[in-house]
């Protein structure tokens, strides 16, 4: 059982090791989770990168769905979600879609130079 309010958060492997993921997600995750539950969400391959950024986050407020959630059940999670954090791309879209507020990162552009 998933308690509210929740947050929707799908942190992306394209941006491992960089300034922007180190900065944001490993920052972010750790803030959000203190207030909040977190649905971590993705493909399968994103279950390290989970755990890298939840690694000194309390279980207790984090539920991996990495590779585990269907469309659908994703569209009723971020249509009850408090608020979408991730990569501009099917998500985003999907978050918008329904409605549910969002913060949409824009992945190595993040940087600048």
């Amino acid at each position: 059982r998933i308690s509210a309010p929740f947050l929707i958060v799908s942190p992306q492997p394209e941006d491992t090791g960089s300034a922007s993921f180190d900065t944001f997600w490993k920052t972010t995750v750790p803030a959000l989770a203190k207030r909040y539950t977190l649905l971590l969400v993705g493909t399968k391959s994103n279950r390290e990168l989970i755990r890298q950024v939840t690694d000194k986050v309390p279980n207790a407020s984090l539920h991996d769905l990495s590779g585990n959630v269907e469309i659908p059940t994703l569209a009723a999670l971020c249509r009850n979600a408090e608020l979408f954090v991730g990569y501009a791309g099917g998500l985003a879209h999907l978050s918008a879609t329904l409605n549910t507020p969002a913060i949409v990162v824009y992945g190595k552009n993040m940087e600048r130079d």
